[in-house]
């Protein structure tokens, strides 16, 4: 099972395998997550202690720590979804370019290798520097606006997989098209021979080979002095020289 498939099986064909993920720092999104952890644990903790006492529905009112906590799960599901919803794909097909906004507010912009120019990287800021953080550039072959991916976790090393992975499937893009066009050009040469037999040699073009030779060695013959040549079957010319 490719587990990295996972959420996103609706964006991608059947058969296509993601090779490799790229997102964005995970660091922001556990504080966030852990923030969230904090605030709705003390609010449980208030309902949990302090409601029972001051309302009039006695321990029933326990049953909102239930609610408190399916809220704080929506939540941390939210946020975290947020950063692995939002990712580039690298399958063993094209780029997918993942972003997610919501569990119903989703896009995907794909970009096939063959059509992807080059990559780049762009960083801006000290923080982004130290950080290891940096803005991906894909250029397209047919020109245009490139496509910015922001803010990925260790941009240099994302360039150096998404540059050898393009280079190895145009090679094999490149092997299955050349392999497809010798076996066609084979089969027309076999469907050629069984249809018409091998191909011969004109006879009338040999004999005006022949013809041709002859004429060249008279002409020649008060340069050179005597020409003894003769010629065989298959258009070979032997010429001896005479003083």
């Amino acid at each position: 099972m490719n587990f990295q498939r996972i959420g996103f099986g609706s964006q991608l064909e059947d058969d296509e395998i993601v090779e490799r993920s790229f997102r964005r720092p995970f660091s922001p999104i556990f504080s966030r997550m852990m923030m969230w952890v904090l605030v709705f644990g003390i609010l449980g903790w208030a309902v949990w202690t302090f409601v029972p006492r001051f309302l009039p529905f006695g321990n029933e009112s326990r049953w909102l720590i239930v609610l408190v906590i399916v809220l704080g799960i929506e939540r941390l599901l939210r946020v975290f979804w947020r950063w692995y919803g939002n990712a580039i794909l690298m399958t063993n097909e094209s780029l997918v370019f993942a972003e997610w906004e919501g569990f119903f507010d989703r896009r995907t912009v794909r970009l096939d290798y063959w059509d992807l120019d080059e990559v780049g990287m762009e960083r801006k800021g000290v923080a982004s520097f130290f950080a290891g953080i940096g803005d991906l550039l894909f250029e397209k072959t047919t020109g245009g606006e490139p496509y910015i991916f922001k803010g990925v976790n260790n941009p240099k090393r994302a360039v150096k997989i998404l540059r050898h992975h393009r280079g190895r499937m145009l090679d094999e893009k490149n092997f299955t098209e050349e392999s497809a066009l010798r076996n066609l050009l084979s089969q027309m040469v076999q469907t050629q021979v069984r249809a018409n037999g091998q191909p011969s040699r004109e006879k009338k073009g040999l004999e005006e080979n022949r013809e041709l030779v002859k004429q060249e060695a008279v002409l020649n013959e008060n340069e050179w002095g005597e020409v003894d040549f003769e010629l065989d079957d298959e258009g070979g010319i032997e010429i001896e020289l005479k003083d």
